[in-house]
């Protein structure tokens, strides 16, 4: 199998930028290497040219229907000898002869520097032909190409039978194309190009994308504005992008790796300006996930800000865990005066994320400076004073605002600070009912992908309770967060093995903390009826895990009842202590999820 150049460059930066034919104008050509060179000066990863071949089968870069444009000539290229097509100077932009001729294959291909990168475009028609395949061969180049078509029968099995082992981009528009690609599976496909007619589409589902990264393939949207009826990404396009550089940040939001353009020196300066290092540690974190695919994982610091478009990059570099230049972004927001209020309130919910509640207070102060009526500041001071155990002045003076601004927030406030203290000490008396689901809170996996003491012990009560209550579902929780190896899948084949049946065992593997698991929990349940609940994890760990729960149950309105279980072991006092701390600020942050996604307040 041939290296994955894209893939490698593609963990150095953010995103890759691909150059559409180059970058071109003036006297400069579309499809050369003079557009080829400019492109990569401008900033691009990837150049994309397009492939014709003449009547006797010579191969050039160009596009065929662009003839009576740059060649003054009426007949499709495919009908030209090459002695005609090398006679002929092409044109420029202000249709004067430009001195450049057009470029065979197999000269561009002896150019192509050693770290260039190529998308082979519209070549798909020779495919057939074992020369072509040859000439890629022969350049020592063929690392470097990718080669790319729509999802047709014809082009795949040629290209299976001719070009194995070659890389591959299909352009998908419908899931159903990705279902044919798996009829193929000797050809190296490394990416996916979506179009799409709108973003609301199902081909830019969140675990969907998220499936195509964690098989190391990544995503391409096309942003080439081609006509007013061209619309390749779902409206999202270069035009839009050139004169509101936030409209680039959309296309990540949607987790595109690759970016075809136009015009790659505005988005190299626009990429620049995120910092080039996807991968940088910016802070110091527990449970350093190493070189992963961050925003697999959820939940995500500021998820409720989605929809607010000027924050879309700050979103990015939340997503990634780079929480010190999100900070960074944050502060100049605040400083340039461009959206204060919620740039401090977002700045608050990154601080108190990591506990630094006393930061947390003083920042969102601001907030209320700004707008002493703001329902969510004052709200946000109610949960930070509860979290922090502040200053009980100050906190009797911000529920003082709050009861006056919204007594329904006031109570509800107050309703959860209730649950948390009438819980903390909780006792989980024997499951007396049959259980029809089992939620698995996962852990961290050894580097070598085996079970930690900590994890196998919650899978040992799993079987239990699984060998107890056969009619229950089990769902497992918890993604690949310290390590490549993901635990809700290493937990699945763990339990294969002591025979548990497949077809109760439910893989979640998106979740970094216990409110990720949660979050997951939550989706499958409330896609099902489920009465009897149990929350299987450590001695240590229950409480929270059950807390959280049951307080995203309650949330939601859902009712049932949940119980608690655990591998029977002396608990570490430590271990307590820690676990007892964290839980207000799990269950405020898992009830702030579905208080802010499904009844958000408005001064937002």
């Amino acid at each position: 199998m041939r290296r994955n150049a894209f893939l490698e460059t593609l963990k150095n930066t953010p995103f890759l930028i691909m150059s559409h034919r180059g970058f071109w104008g003036g006297n400069i050509i579309e499809n050369t290497i003079e557009s080829s060179l400019l492109a990569f000066k401008a900033g691009a990863d990837i150049v994309e040219v397009d492939v014709c071949r003449t009547a006797d089968h010579q191969y050039y870069l160009f596009h065929d229907g662009g003839e009576p444009r740059l060649l003054s000539r009426t007949e499709n290229f495919h009908e030209l000898t090459s002695a005609e097509v090398d006679a002929i100077e092409v044109k420029n932009s202000l249709d004067t002869n430009s001195g450049y001729k057009v470029n065979k294959l197999h000269e561009f291909l002896n150019w192509l520097p050693e770290h260039g990168l190529v998308n082979l475009d519209r070549s798909w028609k020779y495919w057939e032909d074992p020369e072509f395949f040859r000439i890629l061969e022969e350049s020592g180049k063929s690392g470097q190409l990718v080669l790319k078509s729509p999802v047709k029968k014809e082009y795949l099995e040629s290209f299976s039978k001719n070009g194995a082992g070659f890389l591959y981009i299909p352009i998908v528009k419908d899931k159903a194309e990705l279902d044919v690609l798996l009829m193929y599976p000797d050809i190296h496909v490394i990416g996916v190009e979506l179009v799409v007619p709108d973003l609301d589409s199902d081909l830019l589902d969140r675990r969907l994308i998220n499936q195509l990264h964690q098989m190391d393939l990544f995503v391409v949207a096309n942003a080439e504005k081609l006509g007013s009826s061209f619309h390749l990404f779902g409206g999202l396009d270069d035009d839009a992008a050139l004169f509101d550089e936030s409209k680039w940040a959309l296309f990540l939001e949607k987790g595109v790796d690759v970016i075809q353009t136009d015009w790659p020196n505005f988005l190299s300066d626009y990429r620049e300006k995120m910092g080039k290092q996807k991968n940088a540690r910016d802070v110091v974190i527990e449970n350093d996930p190493g070189d992963l695919n961050r925003e697999a994982l959820i939940p995500y610091i500021g998820s409720h800000f989605e929809k607010k478009t000027e924050f879309n990059e700050v979103l990015y570099l939340l997503k990634n865990w780079r929480y010190r230049d999100a900070l960074t972004l944050l502060d100049q927001y605040i400083a340039e005066d461009r959206g204060v209020v919620p740039a401090v309130l977002l700045k608050g919910e990154v601080l108190a994320a990591f506990h630094a509640y006393e930061e947390a207070v003083l920042t969102v102060e601001t907030a209320l400076q700004y707008e002493p009526q703001n329902l969510l500041a004052a709200r946000t001071m109610v949960i930070l004073y509860h979290l922090s155990s502040g200053d009980s002045h100050e906190q009797a003076f911000y529920e003082a605002k709050l009861k006056n601004l919204a007594p329904k927030e006031y109570e509800r406030v107050n309703r959860i600070v209730e649950f948390i203290e009438s819980n903390k000490r909780r006792s989980f008396p024997e499951i007396d009912q049959p259980l029809d689901l089992l939620c698995v809170y996962g852990y961290v996996l050894n580097d070598d992908g085996s079970m930690t003491d900590r994890l196998e012990k919650r899978l040992l009560k799993t079987i239990d309770l699984a060998q107890k209550h056969p009619q229950a579902t089990i769902l497992l929780s918890g993604g690949a967060v310290q390590n490549s190896y993901c635990e809700a899948v290493e937990m699945k084949k763990y339990l294969l093995k002591a025979e548990i049946e497949e077809n109760r065992l439910i893989t979640l593997p998106y979740a970094k903390d216990t409110v990720g698991n949660v979050l997951e929990f939550m989706d499958y349940i409330e896609s099902g009826r489920f009465s009897t609940i149990c929350a299987v994890t450590s001695i240590e760990h229950l409480s929270r895990a059950w807390m959280a729960l049951t307080a995203a149950l309650k949330e939601r309105r859902y009712e049932a009842t949940v119980f608690g279980a655990a591998y029977e072991e002396s608990p570490n006092p430590a271990m307590i202590q820690y676990e007892d701390g964290l839980i207000s600020s799990t269950v405020f942050q898992t009830t702030e999820y579905y208080r802010n996604h499904f009844h958000p307040i408005k001064t937002l």
